[in-house]
């Protein structure tokens, strides 16, 4: 794993775990398997893919936090 791949995994780690935290207590089973089936259906994407959809789910992040 080089230092690019490393940093796309601690971004993403950390962009699976702000999801799970802001989960809705009486969704919350179905958020959270929800999130996870996104997440496992893009674990082998390359470079510049995962770059990509890590940066819209950090913006997406912003827009659920908003109306929470």
């Amino acid at each position: 794993m080089n230092l690019r791949q490393f940093i796309q995994k601690s971004q993403a780690l950390k962009l699976y775990r702000e999801y799970i935290k802001i989960a809705p207590n009486h969704v919350r089973d179905e958020w959270i398997q929800e999130v996870r089936t996104q997440f496992e259906e893009n674990r082998y994407a390359d470079d510049k893919l995962a770059q990509t959809l890590i940066a819209a789910g950090f913006q997406q992040l912003k827009k659920v936090k908003k109306w929470n």
